[in-house]
């Protein structure tokens, strides 16, 4: 296990609001890449248990709670889901990535995703995500 800083910028390119997120967390090396287990506070109720999977040409984010869902990430692949918003509601989810970089180094991971979003059938817009892991 190593100790590392965790920090995801999530951003949406048409409206200029990124969401940036860092955390301290512990990663593991595994053969399917680099595995990582956060939790992320939406609300002072809402906790989601995430695990986070960088592998060489993939990424996977895993969240289990009320609110959130999976989201896989390879290039110019579809992925096809649910997402869980807030009040129980359970939308149909697609994820079309456009680009995936991911560049691993002795100090830790950085991967550059950008992906167009759908919810219930409908396009959400481009959506971009910057995931930096910097070992501790």
């Amino acid at each position: 296990m190593k100790q590392a800083k965790l920090t995801i910028i999530t951003k949406q390119p048409e409206t200029n609001e990124d969401m940036t997120f860092t955390t301290r967390t512990e990663c593991m090396e595994t053969n399917e890449g680099l595995k990582i287990n956060y939790e992320e506070n939406l609300s002072e109720e809402d906790v989601v248990n995430t695990q986070l999977l960088i592998g060489d040409d993939t990424v996977m984010v895993q969240r289990q709670g009320d609110v959130g869902g999976n989201m896989f990430f390879k290039k110019t692949t579809t992925y096809e889901t649910h997402y869980n918003a807030m009040g129980g509601i359970s939308l149909d989810m697609k994820i079309f990535t456009t680009n995936l970089d991911i560049s691993k180094h002795e100090n830790g991971v950085f991967a550059k995703i950008d992906y167009q979003l759908f919810l219930a059938g409908s396009s959400v817009g481009k959506m971009g995500m910057d995931i930096k892991v910097e070992y501790i």
